[in-house]
């Protein structure tokens, strides 16, 4: 492309999805001009287009709302279709010759990366995952079953490992019950926290949902695993009468859910082996400095005072 002038005053923003749409807003605000760019040439939204599970339009609705005034702002141009990269229609650091850019295409990235091999069989990227399931469940229900086969499903086992706790785990757990009921085959789902319970970010409404599938005994293991180490920290009296007060025990336990949005009522009506054919358990690794700056108040036990010892609960993969 031909180089003109660098312009004064501009921000480019790759990447149209809620990041760069809130960043665009925030820049405008602070009377900026943007230059908006999105690959995609279905429109902005991003992740809240197509990485949210294919019935949920109440979210996706109120996600894009709010970004309208922004959208219709004067000093922002968006250009739809547009590849950045070597292969596109512009690079990287032609843009950079025009004015600040800032890369806000993350859920589309490749983050996998830094974690795993990305090529290996069975790895897929979350986002991704959901945005082919979403387009083959939404193809059968509009064209019949017949065109669905046409979108190829993903090779998933019987055991799932899922990293993370937001709420694009949640879609992923929701797909996977839907494949369960589809082809009839038990799934379990391990979901890895690479902290404790109080990193969830999965919303009330999903993890309401969730409910029905979880471990519980897994999931109160969990918890009474990651507070005996927490108790490590305190004196023996503190630890002999957590372990025999089953009073204490059930109100810790209680405490360590809640960041989970699980409510006492809710612990206690939820079934002791999971419904149907999914079943999720939960799996937290973390220190035990998260455990005691988490805000996480046990019961019975004062945090104030305490010397934070730096401790590894050690590898659980």
């Amino acid at each position: 492309m031909d180089i003109i002038p660098r312009q004064k005053h501009t921000i480019i923003i790759i990447g149209a999805g809620p990041t760069g749409l809130t960043l665009t807003r925030h820049l405008l605000d602070k009377h900026f001009s943007v230059i908006l760019l999105e690959e995609s040439t279905e429109g902005v939204g991003g992740g809240a287009r197509d990485s949210i599970f294919w019935n949920k339009d109440k979210l996706k609705l109120g996600i894009m709302r709010k970004f309208l005034p922004t959208l219709e702002h004067p000093r922002l141009r968006y250009y739809g279709g547009v590849k950045v990269g070597k292969d596109g229609q512009v690079t990287l650091e032609e843009l950079a010759h025009l004015a600040p850019v800032v890369l806000t295409c993350g859920s589309r990235g490749d983050r996998l990366s830094q974690i795993c091999d990305t090529q290996a069989a069975g790895v897929f990227d979350a986002n991704e995952l959901v945005r082919t399931m979403n387009q083959r469940w939404l193809v059968g229900r509009t064209h019949g079953q017949a065109h669905q086969q046409h979108i190829a499903l993903p090779a998933i086992g019987r055991d799932i490992a899922m990293v993370g706790m937001g709420n694009v785990i949640a879609d992923s757990i929701m797909h996977m019950a839907t494949l369960c009921a589809e082809d009839g085959h038990p799934r379990r789902v391990h979901v890895l926290v690479r902290r404790g319970p109080f990193a969830n970010k999965i919303a009330p409404g999903e993890m309401k949902w969730i409910l029905p599938h979880i471990d519980k005994t897994l999931l109160e293991g969990e918890c009474v695993r990651l507070m005996s180490y927490m108790m490590e920290l305190y004196p023996e009296e503190f630890r002999a009468a957590w372990e025999t007060n089953p009073q204490m025990l059930r109100g810790n336990i209680l405490a360590m859910l809640k960041p989970l949005h699980i409510k006492e009522n809710q612990f206690d009506k939820m079934p002791e082996e999971p419904q149907g054919l999914l079943q999720v358990g939960f799996h937290f690794f973390t220190h035990v400095e998260d455990l005691i700056t988490s805000g996480v108040k046990l019961v019975g036990i004062k945090l104030t005072g305490v010397k934070i010892a730096q401790k590894n609960l050690g590898d659980r993969v």
